[in-house]
């Protein structure tokens, strides 16, 4: 990191402050095998449900189908 700064390129300096933010995150990242890539990626699927069905209906027809996925057989939550 700090051979990096010395560098003095905008774009890597940006990325470098993010980690130095995030530094206690980034080391767990690293040192632990767990992660949030499954959480992540029901969060994207309910996201999409969200975006295509929520501009055409109320909320209780986007809750139901939310509902009908999660206890279908591999749908949003399992």
């Amino acid at each position: 990191i700090e051979q990096a700064t010395t560098l003095h390129i905008q774009p890597l300096n940006s990325f470098i402050k993010g980690i130095e933010r995030d530094l206690t995150a980034v080391k767990n990242g690293i040192a632990y095998e767990y992660n949030n890539g499954l959480a992540e990626g029901k969060i994207n699927k309910l996201k999409l449900v969200k975006r295509t069905m929520y501009g055409r209906c109320l909320f209780d027809l986007l809750r139901n189908k939310i509902l009908l996925l999660e206890y279908e057989k591999g749908g949003l939550f399992n």
